[in-house]
């Protein structure tokens, strides 16, 4: 749906909601106003909003009109990886790093990977770390246990 919207319209306004704008309705949604026109012509730079704390906040932004503006250039990854994703908020830092070549690009390397089998591939010494689904520990997670040095060379069995 993202590349639909970049090929076909002009994104005029992107504004992030406060997770409880429909808490009334028992919903904390992320939900974000993306004002559109038909037709690549309009494009010119983008009003954000990022999200605020409340719909207080909230209704604040949108009466002054507090808006950002960024090109569609600056808050899209449209490298060869992404998805069209939007970066909204996302520091200068951040957008250059994630703007610049990928790791997997420039270096020969594992990524995302399931050893299929911890006994054989996995080492209780500290070595290159490793970790298993860090997600459901969220900001922080200590190593499940390490990759061997010579983990390249043992045979990895394909994992579909």
């Amino acid at each position: 749906m993202r590349r639909q919207i970049l090929k076909e319209t002009s994104i005029h306004h992107i504004l992030l909601c406060p997770i409880d704008l429909f808490r009334q309705q028992q919903a904390d949604v992320r939900t974000c106003i993306i004002i559109l026109q038909k037709g690549k012509q309009y494009q010119k730079s983008v009003k954000i909003g990022n999200r605020v704390r409340n719909i207080e906040a909230f209704k604040n932004l949108l009466s002054k009109r507090d808006f950002s503006q960024n090109s569609l250039d600056e808050i899209t990854l449209n490298g060869k990886s992404d998805f069209s994703e939007f970066l909204i908020g996302v520091p200068n830092d951040i957008r250059r790093l994630l703007k610049s070549p990928r790791l997997g690009d420039s270096f020969n390397c594992i990524t995302g990977i399931s050893t299929g089998n911890d006994g054989k591939y996995l080492v209780k010494e500290p070595g290159v770390p490793f970790y298993k689904n860090p997600g459901s520990r969220k900001f922080y997670t200590a190593p499940d246990g390490y990759l061997p040095d010579d983990f390249l060379a043992r045979k990895m069995t394909k994992i579909s």
